[in-house]
């Protein structure tokens, strides 16, 4: 038997014998269930911390605090991975939330054809190493900010499938390294604008691109970084200026660290650039690589022009020169290494030195190829000239 009370809803009424009483009727038995629900909280998602010391990505018994499985999101769960120490290795297609690999661990992700997505960040002090080795084809989707303070590794030399990293921001201090093969790309496209400052250090080779969003570009590269570019389809591109060419280094006007162009890298600057680091116009390599720069050229640090085993001209241009650090060019036996100038060298300051390891070694002006043609006018030696 139900009981019923004088639990009710009043509703207005011309009745006046409901207007001061209950028109409906509930048992109490519904309204104590309705109350209940009410009060009741909406199921939350959980989230698993997951470690792991090494081993098979996909194999539960590598991980613990993993409710008994591996790192995948799904059925309302959300998982994050920190890869405590040790080598995990991951050949499939998974989706996270936050991915933490601490400086004694490897996260080594080769999962061809496939896509890794992380809802999350990745955080890595040790190492990360997509397709470092294999044919490539990995897709890796990094909604948050990919901090990186160790060494983070993308692509190989010998990809025949294109490997792709996305991530929603970069926090660089570490080391980037980005190699496509001569034919295929490897990738790593943030989703934000390129740091004023450039800190820690990007190797690009091959076919490789490190692309940020809009038109903002690098105009600093920071005391103790480097880039370094080695090939002519290796690039540092801003989406918003093109993605064929080091459009995110065009507003280059200070380096301060290492700055490495080789085996035919281009870079034109928008201005004048300054240098208190140290630049290398294809030290190594085979060399055709060429820096541009649109003003004057003001180098109080170390400047480098090719080297002995070129088989392709090394060139730094500029409007003009203001140097009081050292500036040395060495050709190869029938290639020359060029500083071509828009004008003439008049006084080798205090302080200041100019070397010219060898017959190919050049200083021109622009549209006179002839012997050393930019050192015609040089009147005044405070510092050291050297040719051998």
């Amino acid at each position: 038997m139900v009981m019923s009370y004088s639990i009710c809803r009043f509703e207005p009424s011309n009745d006046a014998d409901t207007r001061s009483g209950c028109k409906r009727w509930f048992p109490l038995a519904a309204v104590l269930a309705l109350s209940w629900l009410a009060a009741a909280p909406m199921a939350q998602a959980t989230n698993f911390i997951c470690d792991t010391t090494g081993g098979n990505w996909t194999a539960a018994a590598d991980w613990t605090n993993c409710n008994g499985t591996f790192p995948n999101n799904g059925g309302g769960n959300t998982y994050d991975a920190t890869i405590t120490s040790g080598t995990s290795t991951l050949n499939s297609a998974v989706t996270v939330a936050n991915v933490t690999v601490n400086s004694s661990g490897d996260w080594t992700a080769s999962a061809s054809g496939s896509t890794i997505g992380l809802t999350g960040g990745l955080s890595n002090s040790g190492l990360t190493e997509i397709d470092l080795g294999g044919s490539g084809g990995t897709t890796v989707n990094i909604a948050g900010t990919l901090t990186n303070s160790g060494a983070t590794y993308i692509g190989n030399g010998g990809i025949t499938q294109v490997t792709t990293v996305t991530a929603g921001g970069l926090s660089n201090t570490g080391s980037l390294t980005i190699t496509g093969s001569a034919s295929t790309q490897a990738a790593l496209d943030i989703g934000a604008a390129a740091p004023t400052t450039w800190t820690g250090t990007a190797n690009l080779a091959g076919d490789a691109l490190l692309q940020f969003t809009g038109t903002g570009q690098i105009g600093t590269i920071g005391s103790g970084a480097q880039i370094n570019l080695n090939g002519p389809q290796a690039f540092v591109a801003a989406a918003g200026l093109g993605s064929t060419s080091n459009s995110a280094l065009g507003g280059l006007t200070s380096n301060e660290g290492t700055f490495i162009l080789q085996n035919g890298a281009a870079v034109t600057t928008g201005g004048g650039l300054g240098n208190s680091g140290t630049i290398e116009v294809d030290l190594g390599g085979q060399g055709g690589s060429t820096l541009g720069v649109t003003g004057t050229f003001t180098n109080s640090g170390a400047t480098y022009i090719g080297n002995g085993g070129i088989s392709h001209a090394a060139t730094l241009t500029a409007g003009g020169l203001s140097n009081t650090g050292t500036i040395d060019i060495t050709g190869g036996a029938t290639s020359q290494a060029i500083l071509q100038l828009g004008t003439g060298v008049t006084t080798i300051a205090s302080g200041a030195t100019l070397n010219l390891e060898n017959a190919n070694a050049q200083v021109q002006l622009t549209g006179n190829s002839s012997n050393n043609s930019g050192l015609s006018s040089l009147s005044s030696n405070a510092g050291t000239f050297t040719l051998q």
